[in-house]
């Protein structure tokens, strides 16, 4: 998972733990140092242990506003490739949406959440809120999970990436109204279309809002870590070679052979920081040379394609270079504007909330931001809690993901759902569980990192 928990709220139960752990300390150590007092002395310890938990362990004022990140809720997720990522089954996010209702909560847009957390719309007291927020604008939303929001009265938003959408006749069918024995029949892949959008927007349970336009990566550092071939697909490149392509990314990439051969260095997300730039030459000679001594028929092709890196970088010299700050800031600013733009004038959305790309940002991004009229950011990154004043203009979130503890299990997934929500509103007691779940999760993935080459491109948790 990387450092997608390493945010605010993460920070506060942590720290939280910190004090209780020290508290306990110097209590026990009293008590150690005085046996002789007798049991009230032990009855007097355990009764501030237990006060020490409650004040410590509950911070619950000033009242929070968890944010859950999910992106895909699918019955047949195979077509994205990262979907034992980010993919939750229908019974699985519909369970989770039945616990919402029957334990009364609100529902939030985020646009609505900012202005709870300014303080512009009080919260009435003891009312319970949660937002709910889907990345990138995958069909699904509109296939399964709006259907199901409807079903419980419950509202989320969709966070759009705009060079994504696609233009369509008419909306696909969703499974209302169908058993799901029949939902097989769907076509579950791709992005939403625009007259998805505007028909989840009309239905009052879905807000819009942007998700940047290009939801892409650059390169980011002068390492190769290898070179796109056979197996090795990386996606953000094939996006980068071929824009026109993004849409249907996923029914091309295998057959496009084009770019195989060329180097793979380290990368990060586009709007987060300046890109390097490879010597187009060197480039161009290594996609040219790899066709042309087919390098590809051979099982160590790799091995060949690295040997020739050398000697050409060894024999030209590099030439990289970095992106200018000046660059970087104008390119994060056409993006972020772009896809402003472009709900404007398709939904006639006036996008105030952006929600990172891949949860990365940078400073001069967040500025770039303000300035190109959004109020807020959204990261599972922000160093926020989404307490009531603290910083509306940045809202933190948690992933919600399958599987959540790195083995399939539905009663896992849900038990990790309740302990992300009730530690997000500051039950911080509940941490420990939660803890040993994303440990579990954590490990369960480098495993899997470890045992199958994933130096493809198709993983975001890097």
């Amino acid at each position: 998972m990387g450092r997608i928990f390493d945010n605010g709220a993460t920070r506060a139960r942590a720290r939280a733990w910190g004090w209780w752990l020290a508290f306990g300390a110097a209590w026990m150590a009293a008590a150690w140092a005085n046996l002789a007092a007798g049991p009230w002395l032990w009855i007097g310890l355990w009764g501030a242990l237990a006060l020490g938990s409650r004040l410590i362990l509950v911070r619950r004022q000033p009242p929070k506003i968890p944010v859950l990140n999910y992106h895909s809720v699918s019955a047949h997720p195979e077509w994205l490739r990262i979907a034992d990522r980010l993919s939750l089954a229908p019974a699985v996010f519909e369970r989770q949406l039945a616990y919402l209702q029957r334990h009364g909560y609100r529902t939030l847009f985020i646009s609505e959440a900012r202005r709870v957390l300014s303080g512009e719309a009080p919260l009435p007291p003891g009312e319970k809120c949660v937002a709910l927020t889907f990345d990138d604008g995958y069909a699904d939303n509109w296939i399964a999970a709006l259907p199901l929001l409807k079903k419980y009265g419950l509202k989320a938003t969709v966070f759009v990436s705009t060079a994504f959408v696609a233009d369509a006749a008419a909306c696909r069918p969703t499974i209302e109204g169908l058993a799901a024995e029949q939902w097989s029949s769907l076509d579950w892949s791709g992005y939403l279309t625009w007259p998805e959008l505007k028909a989840m927007q009309a239905s009052g349970r879905i807000e819009i809002q942007s998700h940047g336009h290009e939801h892409t990566r650059v390169f980011a550092g002068p390492r190769v870590r290898g070179f796109a071939g056979p197996g090795r697909a990386n996606l953000w490149l094939f996006w980068n070679r071929r824009p026109e392509a993004r849409r249907s990314w996923w029914r091309e990439i295998d057959a496009e052979r084009s770019w195989w051969g060329h180097p793979l260095y380290e990368q990060a997300p586009a709007l987060a920081q300046r890109a390097y730039r490879p010597d187009l030459a060197a480039v161009s000679h290594m996609l040219s040379w790899a066709q042309a001594s087919q390098a590809f028929a051979a099982p160590d092709w790799e091995r060949r394609l690295r040997e020739e890196w050398v000697r050409y970088r060894r024999e030209h010299g590099p030439r990289d270079a970095w992106e200018s700050v000046a660059d970087y800031e104008r390119r994060v600013e056409r993006d972020l504007t772009e896809a402003r733009r472009t709900l404007a004038e398709k939904l006639g959305v006036q996008s105030d909330v952006l929600c990172w790309p891949e949860n990365a940002f940078s400073e001069a991004g967040e500025r770039i931001a303000r300035r190109a009229g959004y109020v807020a950011t959204v990261s599972n990154r922000h160093a926020t809690t989404n307490a009531v004043g603290e910083a509306p203009d940045r809202i933190v979130r948690v992933f919600i993901g399958s599987p959540a503890a790195g083995v399939r299990s539905e009663l896992l997934d849900f038990a990790a759902f309740v302990l992300e929500l009730k530690v997000f509103e500051g039950w911080y007691l509940l941490y420990p569980p939660l803890a040993l779940l994303h440990g579990a999760r954590k490990f369960a993935l480098g495993m899997k990192r470890h045992g199958v080459c994933r130096r493809d491109g198709w993983s975001i948790w890097r």
